[in-house]
């Protein structure tokens, strides 16, 4: 068996309760146990390092930075990305080795104990090495920026001047001085405001959305926050003045604030790819269109991939990079029209806001940070009752996005939400982003039409199905960059639609090969509409033991709590009086959706 190098393979081999225990047991990183690391790393002066090697010969200003950083603790992650462990008075910070923070860091050590500065060509010369040293002559560690899953608890890391984070396990939530987790941080990462008891009741009164889409809102900012997707794409469409951005703002200060929080699209995939990185919330404003390549690596960036690019002066190095991440896409045009792309988001249409509705947004922003911490209460009180409920729920058979309906889900009782409440409302949303897709795609809008309109079943080749969809359409669609120009691209733009078909009663099969040619015969048949989600999962009940506060109480025959803790950043302990057993008893089954045995399979073609 290998050995294992971080908690995540601690919990495939040895389970999440060795994990766990890991986590309870482990000593904090040591804030210097000799002065000489407390000259090295604590803003005072390196004393104990002489500038001189044997008969008075001078060190070289490399030798004297590579030894300033001997007492640091090093190590790497599984991408070869070398940290450096920066030990403060009250606490301490994990630096990439190649940062210009660390550089500066490094050069400003040199300067306390000289009184000269550093040549940069020395601060490389030592970095490379430190970076080696942490390469190869240190272990490997999981690194996380803002949020971390591992072994069913959250931590968030709330980018204050203490380094703390907020630590949420089934139990419940508070505020830890010390992170048990490996958090470094980018650029631009803003603070967190310090959580208080509260709920997320009243975050409807901050969107401007329709009510029965508060719910998907709700929803996406639970997956954002846990840490672990893939994560569904948020897109916000409206017109002009119908606060996409706002709303964006708002959303994404929830989870991951920023120094910039709206970004425009860099088109450089590259680009894209570096703020993907540099940002657990990758937000897209203001948007007009998509490209492929785009769509795709949006796809991408949601659900989990590797990215490997040619290392800078370098022929055959690559580097590797694997990026997951929640997004928000807004624009006023509808962008999203690929199918797979669809299938992962969560489409919201905003309404106008009318002149007489409008109001000042300095102050709407300066009420919604009144309410800031109390929001983080409510919503991390809720991904508590979902880290505990989430085994109870049951999915007979899973949708494109299993995981993101079963985490809401379990959830909902937290939350106040009726049984499968969740569920239908993205079922919803799934339906009618598909709908608005095939209208927004000319070839798709023309093929239903042919199927719906004209004639209940249809067989040919992609060819002959491409000429006879341009004799019933404008030369205007013909001529548009999305209308296929031959019979492999109409195959292509088959591939792409045939879930967003399927779901509206359009069914696509592949036949068998016919002709002397052995052409590739299609079938398209008009069927009964296929819905998003084919079943409810396992309901959980109210979860009434769950306090807004992230705590667990019990209640008496009389239904008064009788205890309860409002201290957030004390540990709180599990009920053991049996109310949990009772909540596992009232778990409802439903499955109100079965497949149609009469529906034709589909089949690549």
């Amino acid at each position: 068996m290998n050995k294992p190098t971080d908690f995540n393979d601690v919990a495939k081999l040895q389970g999440a309760e060795a994990v766990r225990s890991a986590i309870d047991t482990a000593k904090p990183v040591d804030d210097g146990n000799s002065q000489g690391e407390q000259n090295a790393v604590a803003g005072t002066p390196c004393t104990n390092i002489s500038l001189f090697a044997g008969e008075g010969k001078k060190k070289s200003q490399a030798t004297i930075l590579i030894e300033i950083c001997n007492p640091l603790e090093l190590f790497h992650d599984a991408e070869s990305n070398g940290y450096a462990v920066i030990i403060k008075p009250s606490h301490s910070e994990v630096w990439p080795i190649q940062s210009r923070a660390f550089r500066n860091w490094l050069g400003h050590q040199y300067y306390k104990l000289t009184e000269q500065g550093a040549r940069g060509q020395a601060i490389g010369d030592a970095v490379a090495t430190i970076d080696a040293k942490a390469q190869h002559d240190s272990e490997q560690r999981e690194v996380f920026m803002r949020v971390a899953w591992l072994a069913d608890r959250i931590y968030i890391d709330l980018a204050d001047e203490k380094w703390r984070v907020v630590e949420i396990d089934k139990t419940g939530w508070r505020v830890l001085d010390k992170s048990p987790v490996m958090f470094t941080r980018r650029a631009g990462m803003a603070a967190l405001p310090d959580p208080v008891s509260g709920s997320l009741d009243n975050i409807d009164k901050l969107l401007n959305v329709e009510p029965a889409d508060v719910t998907l809102v709700v929803g996406w900012l639970l997956m954002a926050a846990r840490g672990r997707g893939p994560y569904p794409v948020l897109v916000l469409h409206g017109e002009q003045g119908s606060g996409k951005s706002t709303l964006t703002t708002i959303l994404r200060n929830l989870i991951d604030p920023s120094t910039v929080p709206l970004r425009g699209l860099n088109k450089d995939i590259r680009d894209l790819l570096v703020t993907a990185t540099n940002n657990h919330v990758l937000v897209l404003d203001n948007l007009s269109a998509l490209t492929a390549e785009v769509s795709d690596a949006i796809c991408r960036f949601a659900v989990g991939g590797g990215f490997a690019e040619r290392q800078l002066y370098t022929n055959r190095d690559e580097i590797i990079v694997h990026v997951q991440r929640p997004i928000i896409m807004n624009g006023i045009d509808e962008v999203v029209s690929r199918g797979d792309l669809v299938e992962r988001s969560i489409i919201l249409r905003l309404p106008a806001i009318s002149e007489t509705k409008r109001t000042d947004e300095t102050q709407n922003l300066r009420r919604y940070e009144s309410m800031r911490p109390r929001l983080l209460g409510g919503l991390y009180t809720a991904m508590s009752c979902a880290i505990r409920k989430l085994p109870d729920i049951h999915l007979a058979r899973k949708p494109r996005m299993a995981d993101f309906v079963c985490w809401i889900t379990a959830a909902e009782g937290a939350l106040g939400w009726a049984p499968g409440e969740f569920l239908e409302a993205y079922r919803r949303n799934l339906d009618e982003g598909s709908e608005r897709s095939l209208e927004a795609s000319p070839f798709g809008e023309a093929l239903v039409r042919l199927i719906m309109d004209r004639r209940a079943i249809w067989s040919g080749t992609a060819t002959d199905l491409l000429n006879e969809l341009e004799h019933s359409v404008h030369e205007r669609a013909i001529k548009s960059q999305s209308w296929p120009k031959s019979g492999k691209g109409a195959s292509n733009a088959l591939r792409r639609l045939t879930p967003l078909l399927r779901r509206v009663g359009v069914s696509i099969n592949s036949a068998p090969r016919a002709g002397s040619d052995g052409r590739r015969m299609l079938e398209i048949i008009k069927t009964k509409k296929q819905p998003s989600v084919t079943s409810v999962p396992s309901v959980i009940q109210l979860d009434k033991s769950l306090r807004t506060d992230g705590t667990l109480t019990k209640q008496n025959p009389a239904n008064r709590i009788v205890s309860a803790s409002s201290v957030t950043s004390t540990c709180k302990q599990r009920d053991t009086d049996g109310t949990d057993d009772a909540f596992e008893k009232g778990i409802t089954h439903l499955c109100k959706r079965q497949p149609d045995a009469n529906r034709p399979d589909y089949e690549e073609f």
